[in-house]
C-alpha cells in the first residue's frame, strides 16, 4: 500500500476521482501553479511557527488511518458546538473568537488581525505583493494572531479542566 499525504487524503474526500487519477494517471494532473504551491507552503510555515511558539508541544504524527490521527488531538469545538459548555457572552457561537473571551481574559479586540478571513487576506497580500504594505508588520501581526489562536486553545482547555474539577469534586 502506498502512503498518502494529507493533501491527497483531503482532495480524495472532496473528489474521489481526483484521488484515483492522482495514483493511476498522474500525468493527467497539471503541475502545481506558484500560487497553489505558496498555499501548501503556508501550511508548513504554520507548523514550524507552532513548534517555535510551543517548544516541547505534542506533534501529531501522520497516520494513514485518519481516526487514529484524530484520537491524538483534542477537538475543542465539541463541548461548545453541543452547548455542553456555554457562556451567554458567546452569543450562540462556538467560534474560538466567541469562546475565548467568554471563558478567559483574552480576546481578539484591538488586534491588527482579528479573524481568520482577515488573516488569510493579509497572508496573501504579504506573499503575493502589495509593495505598499510593510511586510514586517504583516508578518508580526500574523504571528500575533496565530499565537493568540494557539495559546487561546490552551487557555480554554485549561479552563474546561478547571471547571470539570469543580463539578467532579
Amino acid at each position: 500500500m502506498r502512503d498518502i499525504s494529507k493533501s491527497r487524503y483531503l482532495s480524495g474526500t472532496q473528489c474521489p476521482k481526483l484521488l484515483w487519477i492522482g495514483y493511476r494517471k498522474p500525468r493527467l494532473i497539471p503541475p502545481t501553479d506558484p500560487a497553489t504551491q505558496a498555499m501548501f507552503d503556508q501550511g508548513h510555515e504554520v507548523g514550524a511557527l507552532a513548534q517555535r511558539l510551543f517548544p516541547g508541544g505534542l506533534e501529531v504524527d501522520w497516520n494513514p488511518n485518519p481516526r487514529a490521527t484524530v484520537r491524538q488531538t483534542a477537538d475543542l469545538l465539541l463541548p461548545f458546538r453541543g452547548f455542553r459548555a456555554y457562556d451567554p457572552a458567546q452569543h450562540g457561537s462556538a467560534s474560538l473568537k466567541a469562546v475565548l473571551p467568554a471563558f478567559t481574559s483574552r480576546s481578539y479586540a484591538g488586534m491588527a488581525i482579528a479573524d481568520g478571513g482577515m488573516a488569510a487576506g493579509e497572508d496573501a497580500r504579504g506573499m503575493f505583493g502589495g509593495a505598499d504594505r510593510d511586510l514586517d508588520a504583516v508578518l508580526r501581526h500574523l504571528e500575533e494572531y496565530c499565537a493568540q489562536d494557539a495559546y487561546g486553545m490552551i487557555l480554554i482547555l485549561d479552563e474546561l479542566r478547571r471547571l470539570a474539577r469543580g463539578v467532579l469534586l
